[in-house]
């Protein structure tokens, strides 16, 4: 209907210029008459679209206002970023504090070497045991059986013993206690990659050292990933030997008696 008035609007002052010419060929109209009135209709005419052209500027401003509101609710409703995150995405400085920041729920170290967390980015994983989003933090190591495996557990645990000690000085122990959970896997699979699992933004994210990029157990670059299936599967493999291993006490010491069974109804 709108365009039917639309398009009628333009036959009407065709129609008028049309008729000022026949009425000016009739004698009806006046020579002097006709460029005055053929001027009135341009001018007509001419504030007509600009009439229409600005109505339909409002419409389109009206009708980009909803579809911004509609898009703010649809991003609060799905916090997904606004480009699309790569599957996998190569830090070649594994000290980078934006590689280690935003988890929320549940942290899980495997296999860590603890050379970067109790040095320079101690301040970022207190803030991860600071932050009331983060409900556990679980580690998993491994002792291996070989004179070499065990040398490097007990070099592993020495560092983990710092680290938390150096977070007590920044936390209350009581924190500490309630969210650390530290296992020992024994055996003879000792796995030459490290990675950490963790939620950020809604999405499960790993964060993996891989060999031979580790160089005397400091990592020279990390890879983080976000495919789901991958992330999944290293998901469910940490959580396969954290069944098997044995819990240590939430106080790390040096290697000795620190270890226990599991409890039979874990």
């Amino acid at each position: 209907m709108k365009k039917l008035i639309s398009h009628l609007s333009t036959l009407i002052w065709g129609i008028g210029a049309i008729t000022a010419l026949v009425l000016n060929a009739l004698g009806i109209l006046p020579e002097s008459a006709l460029l005055p009135v053929l001027f009135l209709i341009v001018c007509l005419f001419i504030f007509y679209m600009v009439a229409q052209n600005w109505q339909m500027g409002s419409r389109l401003d009206t009708l980009e206002s909803i579809l911004k509101q509609n898009r703010e609710r649809l991003d609060s409703f799905f916090p997904e970023p606004k480009q699309l995150r790569p599957r996998i995405r190569i830090e070649d400085n594994p000290k980078n504090k934006q590689l280690w920041s935003g988890f929320k729920n549940e942290f899980s170290f495997f296999n860590a070497p603890f050379t970067l967390a109790y040095e320079e980015l101690l301040p970022d994983f207190a803030g991860i045991f600071r932050d009331t989003g983060i409900r556990k933090v679980r580690i998993l190591m491994f002792s291996g059986v070989t004179e070499e495996q065990t040398k490097q557990f007990n070099r592993r645990m020495e560092r983990l013993t710092v680290f938390v000690a150096r977070l007590k000085e920044v936390l209350p122990e009581s924190l500490i206690r309630e969210k650390l959970q530290v296992r020992i896997s024994s055996g003879q699979y000792v796995p030459a990659n490290v990675f950490f699992l963790g939620i950020r933004d809604g999405f499960s994210v790993a964060v993996l050292y891989i060999w031979p990029l580790i160089h005397g157990d400091t990592p020279q670059a990390a890879f983080e990933l976000h495919d789901e299936k991958i992330v999944n599967q290293l998901n469910a493999e940490f959580n396969r030997m954290w069944e098997q291993a044995e819990i240590l006490e939430s106080d790390p010491v040096p290697a000795g008696n620190t270890r226990k069974k599991k409890e039979s109804n874990r």
